[in-house]
């Protein structure tokens, strides 16, 4: 993409084509762009292209007609819907007239010079336009490097109890990217001390105040880098000793499990031994025909006694063996007493064994095959505070609070209920596709179903059954501190560049009160907050109610709502399957209980205690 910008009357302008002393900015450029700013400029080709190779080193190279300066610049990668972070070249080409960057992506670098809110930036002042960029992309690392910090902490939190290689594989790739960050640092640091003794680019009176202020930022990310690496690294090797300890202590317990169970094994094990004895406890024969009898656990037990003839069926052979009960004294026992030792043990091997047939019986029990009766999986957001969220090994929230009374009400019990996450681009896919049974994730009524007051209506559409509303929030934005005196209605946002969720239909709202603002769409709202902090955005749109959480969740100097925006309103529903009809009339009157008996009116207290958003 090729963009040109003009400083003219104190203001940052968009040209149609280049002027002099205007700036000529290149990301992810194509090669007829290349070409024509080539033949238009007179920069070599093959150095309009060298920051477009990822591996290029920072320099700076002096020739005839132009001065080129490569730097390393961070930049976020999603993956696995997660943010990771790297660095790329940024090209800062200076000629006679004009200034060029180009970068092989759209960098929020330079986003803050084309909105015009870099305070003394001129286009014309090509020295003092390199520093200004410089000095940014310095606190741009110190910016990447605090959520870096931020996100280290809450892994050191969830490794404590961990016994999954997922949060040390999180730790390793943070490691690696600040090995990536420290090389660059350093890099980008020597090209600062080369600029010091530069005679080619002017330098105006106060650039040597600003070069210094460049130098003394880039230390300063040299440092928390290392700081920050060095933590890390001792990190990992701590908590895969944790991990593995976790291990050992889950082992010990069931070790000392399985240690407890052999004991009454051994115990009735012994009973069930063979013996050379009489066949104590067996009853006397009757008659001929009447000389053995079948034990609980069927053992055949013949009669045979000391000093007289075989009975029927042992035609002289040695006495038989017994198999079942005796005792080694040689006393004989009553049969009934033998016989309930023999009972007792099938009794403790079919309770200490489920899935073996009890004594005599030929079936299992149904209840231990599937002790919970069937399961409600519901659909809820991980991010959202107040709302739904991931707290401690658990979901919180309004969300998950309501989707626990509902599942009550049709007859779950707290064990039947499984949730899952899910986000707004892919929450109705997860209900078509049988995933979840249901979905409280900050889902809206179709905007052609009527109200009336609280009632709790049902609703369709062609992708769900929607029971509602449980709560209705407008939409609003959410800006950095220095921008809330300016975000007075959504007029302000002309031009500005503003994050939104994919699926949460907020683009589409704000584009119909403000078509002219420039939409960057994430997967996620903590992304979207990344680029607010960042500067990659100067707004995130978006549910009030989420967006409340969001700043709460922030610290105060990072963002904060903008209460004076609202372009919309949004009605939550739960939604259920499409061919369910009664399951959401039933979900219906469980949420008319819900908002009658109070229920509802104590979740949204609590949920405005946490996030300070009221209804």
């Amino acid at each position: 993409m090729l963009r040109m910008f003009s400083t003219i009357n104190g203001q940052v302008e968009r040209l149609d084509k280049p002027e002099s002393g205007s700036w000529l900015c290149l990301s992810e450029p194509t090669d007829a762009e290349l070409a024509s700013v080539a033949s238009e400029t007179g920069i070599d080709l093959a150095d309009l292209r060298a920051p477009l190779d990822d591996e290029e080193r920072s320099r700076v190279d002096v020739e005839d007609d132009y001065t080129m300066i490569i730097v390393d610049i961070p930049t976020v990668e999603e993956r696995g819907g997660r943010d990771w972070y790297e660095t790329i070249p940024l090209s800062i080409i200076v000629t006679e007239t004009l200034i060029v960057t180009v970068c092989m992506q759209d960098t929020p670098v330079l986003h803050p010079f084309m909105e015009g809110t870099i305070r003394g930036f001129n286009t014309f002042m090509r020295s003092r336009f390199i520093l200004q960029i410089l000095y940014r992309n310095a606190t741009m690392y110190l910016r990447y490097l605090r959520i870096i910090d931020r996100e280290s902490d809450k892994l050191e939190l969830k490794l404590r109890h961990s016994m999954h290689n997922r949060e040390i594989m999180m730790l390793m790739e943070l490691s690696k990217t600040l090995v990536y960050f420290t090389t660059s640092l350093k890099s980008n640091e020597i090209v600062m001390e080369k600029l010091t003794t530069l005679q080619r680019i002017k330098q105006y009176q106060d650039d040597e105040d600003l070069l210094d202020d460049v130098i003394t930022e880039n230390k300063q990310a040299i440092e928390m880098a290392n700081i920050y690496s060095g933590v890390l690294a001792n990190m990992t090797d701590a908590f895969a000793s944790i991990v593995s300890n976790n291990m050992n202590n889950v082992m010990r317990i069931f070790t000392i499990i399985s240690i407890t169970l052999s004991v009454p094994t051994l115990i009735f094990s012994m009973y069930g031994m063979n013996f050379q004895e009489a066949c104590s406890g067996c009853p006397s024969p009757t008659s001929p025909g009447d000389s053995h009898w079948s034990c609980c656990c069927p053992s055949y037990c013949p009669h045979w006694s000391h000093g007289s003839s075989p009975v029927q069926g042992t035609s002289g052979r040695e006495p038989p063996v017994m198999i079942g009960l005796s005792n080694t004294s040689g006393r004989r026992q009553p049969a009934g007493r033998a016989v309930s030792r023999a009972i007792s043990a099938c009794m403790v091997l079919a309770l200490g064994l489920p899935g073996l047939t009890a004594c005599g019986a030929g079936q299992a029990d149904s209840s231990i095959i599937q002790p919970n009766g069937p399961l409600l999986t519901v659909g809820v957001a991980s991010d959202e505070k107040g709302l739904g969220f991931w707290h401690e090994g658990a979901y919180e929230g309004l969300e998950a609070d309501v989707a626990r009374y509902v599942a009550q009400k049709l007859g779950y019990a707290k064990k039947q209920v499984v949730f899952k996450q899910v986000s707004p681009a892919n929450r109705l896919q997860r209900l078509a596709d049988g995933e979840v049974d249901m979905v409280l994730a900050g889902v809206p009524m179709p905007d052609s179903a009527s109200y009336s007051g609280t009632k709790q209506i049902v609703a369709s559409d062609d992708s769900a059954q929607y029971a509602g509303p449980y709560l209705t929030t407008p939409q609003s934005v959410l800006v950095r501190p220095r921008d809330v005196s300016a975000t007075t209605g959504t007029a302000a946002l002309r031009d500005w560049n503003v994050c939104t969720v994919a699926g949460s239909g907020a683009s589409e709202r704000l584009l119909a009160e403000q078509p002219r603002a420039h939409i960057h769409q994430r997967g996620s709202y903590s992304q979207c907050v990344t680029d607010l902090m960042t500067g990659t955005v100067r707004a995130v749109a978006g549910d009030a109610v989420v967006l409340a959480g969001l700043a709460r969740a922030q610290a105060r100097d990072v963002a904060v709502p903008a209460a004076k925006v609202s372009y919309g309103i949004v009605r939550y529903g739960i939604a259920v399957p499409q061919p369910s009809k009664t399951l959401a009339k039933n979900v219906a009157d469980a949420l008319s209980d819900m908002r009658s008996d109070g229920t509802l009116d104590k979740y949204a207290a609590q949920m405005s205690a946490e996030t300070g958003w009221k209804e």
